[in-house]
């Protein structure tokens, strides 16, 4: 790079891309006083045309090393004026060229430009300069630009036009250095702005047109174009100028309309002036600089601007500020001169970068130490265009084609000429292939793969996608036959595919045989025959060879396969219920539905129910399914009438229904689980398993009781053992050594808490194990004579048999304040059953009303006024339930996932509340009568029964077997757990004993 104002004896030059600047030695050349212009060619040349001081001629040096130093070439006749200097090629091949122009004022040809050039065949290799070439009409400031061929053109204006307005005129030399003369004068555009037209920003100096010239080198879309710059304006008295840019096709015979270049709003009275044009030979785009008023108030000061054109002088993208600072001639220190901006600027563009020159002294860079508004400094900026980027408007596409075909991938592309194409295959260069398409003839199994293509220009370069060539050769077989069952009577099809070149040729076999016909890339058989079973295969063949697929096996199936069981269904008795079937088989196919193996008449469908289940259809349930081929008989599905009704959450299939859910008499429902006890004294459990609470021990037979809690599970055999299962964090399934196999200390009442529990031993006296956290396991001292026991999360609560009630434990609510559930309320007598929730506790009284107290942040203790015939009572986790001597129940409190909204059911049996879900057993299914664990009490004789509400129970004795006469000993009513019978006065005499129940 170089700059130069030798009027002030400035020459600097760099080596690394204007990053740092080294002083040029100017030694060898005469005092000039200016119009400084300088151009590189292409072996590395630098010339320099300045004016000289002593005859105002213009000299032309040389410097063959980057503007380091210079010898002088040539010096014109004395008296001229607005030298500039260009480079370009000649018309004879591999030659160069460098052209001068400038305007003589005085002799002869005093006010007409003229041109001169010489040949340039190396560094430092530079010929004798021509004869002047003289235009024919009077002109000035000019231009000069070299065309493609060597052409040479030149642009000027008259110097003696003053104010305007003026004509911009062109002369071309067709054949540049060779024998040709200089064209006649043409006008290329008219201007408004003449010789010395004074603008606000610039008022001694003054302006002119100042055009300038560009010729595109590029080989590209728009080799050949010359560009004309000039600056003009609406009339000769206003000081609103813009600069202009024409473009010619034909060296210069005619014009383009002009294209407005500044892009500050149009008429806004605003001055540019002194432009400047360039073009980059290696992309084609232009760069026009130019000084820029648009933000002076006063349109008196100016900053730098430029301007790219990327499509050919069409059209200019948004304007640029290239200056970082303003500027102004307005100042005494340099108004005296006279010279104000001056009248030349530099611009020189290449690769996409664009680097004008400019006189500024705003001090912008801040080392000036005459400070801003002082002399102007020399200021250079490198610029880099960015966009027009080259880009791929359309991928090369993947291919497939035979071996010994040919194949042409090509590409599209657009951006900034010239493109450049390098081809690949599997990533790696190509050879030769740097064309805009691909094409490759024969092609082999070798080819196949993937080609992609690198597209350059000056500015970027982007790669392709890949297509893939796929060369068709032998056949191989890429999906092979399946093996495949089918039903005798019906269809089955086999079907392969093949990759190979076309046309491909099927040929199917039977057990390595051909089959007649089947010629087609499937094969079916219609219909199935016990004959067709064997080995099936397929053999694809074309002109480069053969394969022949895996074999596949044809299995007969059954006649008849049943693709869908029945499944089990629990219903409630008086509900509908239906088993359903899907079958596969041969058509048509016909059903039998049988019930305990016998068939049912008329039941010939696919499915089979009835509107009303009684407990007469409980049992086993199967179909047998027929065509003409033979039968499937399905698996039975059973029918279980149940009485166990649960709603409210089902997160963890709390209320599903089960089969195994008939003949309950009682059941208990932990926080997500349940227990049943069945008639025969199994039980089922369901619900959260998280900790095996729903793992029924294998030891446990005959159950009488069951209690359910937050994680565990208790249960009380019909030998009065004690079995527990679940989570035993806190020891609550570890069964204390005070409820001993001794008879008198077994128990026979059972409750479960969130991580306690508590059991009721025969004598009347309470153990309580487990979490002891809130002291729910710290029975009170002396408590005794106890009837009854539940557990609520963390509180117990004890009836006795005077129909007090007893609580301990936990005296808080959900949210942690005091709630009270231990603490029964005052005057609660004459209770005859207890129930506790999580942080609530519930009472009934022998008159049927009850009682509720403790937590009722959700409504749970919130008994329904007038609230009678209570007969029991249980607590949920915020909820509360209540069975009446109707046999309905009624709910209250949290409703967060309807545990609260009871079905209609009516004659319920037993009943629980989880944490939100409720469960109820109804009547239907009574427990067999039995009176367990009998055992010795000093003189007394006690055992244990299961009982439901609603029922009485007659405790009765005589002497001697063969005796009707039975004497009673007590009456009980039914509390869906265990009783104890008592005999006081049994030992030492033999006795017989019954249970009667109504």
């Amino acid at each position: 790079m170089f700059a130069a104002d030798t009027w002030a004896v400035t020459a600097r030059y760099s080596m690394d891309g204007g990053v740092t600047w080294n002083n040029s030695s100017v030694s060898a050349l005469p005092a000039s006083i200016g119009d400084v212009s300088a151009a590189f060619d292409s072996f590395g040349n630098l010339f320099l045309a300045e004016l000289t001081s002593s005859s105002t001629a213009c000299v032309v040096a040389l410097s063959t090393n980057g503007g380091a130093t210079f010898r002088v070439l040539y010096t014109t006749a004395a008296n001229v004026d607005q030298p500039t200097v260009v480079t370009g090629p000649s018309s004879t091949p591999g030659q160069g060229s460098v052209w001068i122009t400038y305007t003589p004022f005085s002799g002869a040809n005093a006010g007409v430009a003229a041109a001169q050039g010489a040949a340039v065949t190396g560094l430092g290799l530079v010929g004798s300069f021509g004869a002047a070439a003289l235009t024919s009409v009077q002109g000035d400031f000019g231009d000069i630009a070299i065309g493609p061929n060597g052409q040479m053109m030149i642009a000027y204006q008259d110097e003696n036009s003053g104010e305007g307005p003026d004509n911009i005129r062109i002369s071309v030399d067709a054949d540049g250095l060779g024998a040709g003369l200089l064209g006649a004068s043409s006008i290329a555009s008219s201007t408004q702005v003449g010789g010395f037209a004074a603008l606000p920003a610039q008022p001694s100096r003054t302006v002119d047109s100042e055009p300038g010239l560009a010729w595109d080198r590029t080989g590209g879309a728009h080799n050949g174009r010359v560009y004309l710059m000039y600056t003009d304006r609406p009339s000769t008295s206003s000081a609103d100028t813009d600069i202009y840019v024409r473009y010619s096709d034909n060296n210069g015979s005619t014009w383009s309309s002009r294209v407005r270049v500044n892009d500050d709003p149009a008429g806004n009275g605003k001055s540019q002036f002194l432009p400047k044009i360039a073009l980059d030979q290696t992309t084609g785009y232009i760069a026009v600089s130019f000084y820029d008023c648009r933000n002076s108030p006063a349109n008196n000061t100016a900053e730098l601007w430029a301007a790219v054109s990327v499509d050919g002088g069409q059209t200019f993208l948004p304007n640029v500020k290239v200056s970082a600072g303003v500027s102004s001639a307005l100042v005494t220190a340099i108004a005296n001169t006279g010279f104000d901006f001056g009248d030349y600027t530099g611009l020189a563009f290449h690769g996409g970068a664009f680097y004008p020159v400019w006189a500024d002294n705003s001090n912008s860079t801040h080392d000036n130490p005459a400070g801003a508004n002082g002399n102007f400094d020399i200021y250079t900026a490198r610029v880099t265009v960015v966009g027009q980027q080259v880009t791929i408007t359309a991928q090369p596409q993947s291919q497939t084609v035979n071996q010994t075909s040919n194949v042409t991938f090509t590409v599209a592309a657009s951006g900034a000429a010239p493109i450049s194409y390098q081809w690949l295959f599997n990533s790696n260069n190509i050879a030769g292939a740097t064309n805009v398409s691909l094409t490759m003839t024969n092609v082999q199994l070798t080819n196949a793969g993937s080609y992609s293509v690198l597209v350059t220009n000056p500015s970027s370069s982007v790669l392709s996608s890949n297509a893939v060539l796929t060369v068709l050769g032998a056949p191989s077989i890429t999906v092979q036959p399946q093996s495949q069952a089918a039903v005798p009577g019906l269809t089955a099809s086999f079907s392969a595919a093949a990759f190979g070149a076309t046309p491909l040729k099927y040929q199917w076999l039977f057990n390595s045989n051909n089959i007649a016909g089947a010629t087609n890339s499937s094969f079916s058989l219609s219909p199935v025959q016990l004959t067709n079973a064997g080995t099936y295969s397929v053999r694809v063949t074309n002109q480069f060879g053969a394969a022949l697929s895996s074999n596949a096996v044809l299995t007969l199936l059954p006649a008849v396969t049943i693709t869908a069981q029945p499944q089990n269904v629990a219903a409630l008795a008086g509900q509908p219920f239906a088993f359903s079937v899907s079958a596969f088989g041969a058509p048509p196919l016909s059903y039998q539905w049988f019930f305990n193996n016998a068939a049912i008449a008329g039941a010939t469908n696919t499915s089979f129910g009835l509107a009303s289940a009684q407990y007469a259809n409980a049992g086993s349930y199967s179909v047998l399914v027929t065509n003409l081929y033979g039968s499937a008989l399905s698996s039975n599905a059973l029918l279980g009438i149940v009485s166990t009704v649960a709603w409210g959450d089902n997160s963890l299939g709390q209320t599903n229904q089960l089969v195994s859910l008939s003949n309950v008499v009682a059941v208990a429902a932990g926080q997500w689980h349940n227990l049943a006890l069945r008639n025969d004294g199994s039980i089922v459990a369901w619900g959260n398993n998280i900790s095996g609470q729903c793992n029924i021990p294998s030891n446990l037979n005959n159950a009488l009781a069951i209690a359910a809690g937050g994680y565990h599970s208790l249960a009380i055999d019909s030998s009065g053992n004690l079995l527990t299962w679940g989570n035993n964090d806190y020891g609550q399934t570890n069964v204390p050594s005070a409820l001993a196999l001794e008879p008198a200390l077994s128990a026979i009442g059972i409750s479960a808490g969130s991580f306690h529990s508590l059991a009721l031993r025969r004598d009347g006296v309470v153990i309580a194990w487990g979490d002891n956290s809130f002291r729910q396991c710290n029975v009170p001292a002396g408590l005794s004579n106890v009837v009854a026991v539940a557990a609520g999360g963390n509180h117990s609560l004890a009836l006795r048999s005077d129909g007090t009630v007893v609580c301990w434990g936990d005296n808080t609510g959900a949210d942690g304040s005091f709630a009270g559930e231990s603490t029964p309320p005052p005057g609660l007598d004459n209770a005859v059953a207890i129930a506790a929730g999580d942080y609530h506790s519930l009472a009934v009284r022998a008159d049927g009303t009850m009682v509720a107290w403790g937590d009722d942040s959700q409504g749970q203790c919130d008994v329904p006024p007038g609230l009678s015939n209570v007969v029991a009572v249980a607590g949920g986790g915020a909820h509360t339930l209540a069975l009446l001597t109707n046999g309905t129940l009624l709910a209250w409190g949290a409703n967060w996932s309807s545990q609260c909204d009871v079905p209609p059911v009516a004659n319920v049996i037993s009943f629980g509340a989880g944490e939100e879900h409720s469960i109820a057993v109804l009547a239907g299914s009574v427990p067999l009568l039995k009176l367990s664990a009998p055992a010795h009490q000093g003189t007394r004789f006690t055992a244990v029964a299961q009982s439901q509400y609603q029922k009485k129970y007659a405790f009765e004795y005589k002497p001697i077997a063969n005796t009707n006469n039975w004497t009673a000993l007590s009456t009980n009513v039914g509390n869906s757990g265990l009783i104890l019978f008592s005999d006081p006065g049994a030992i030492p005499s033999q006795r017989y004993y019954r249970l009667r129940q109504w």
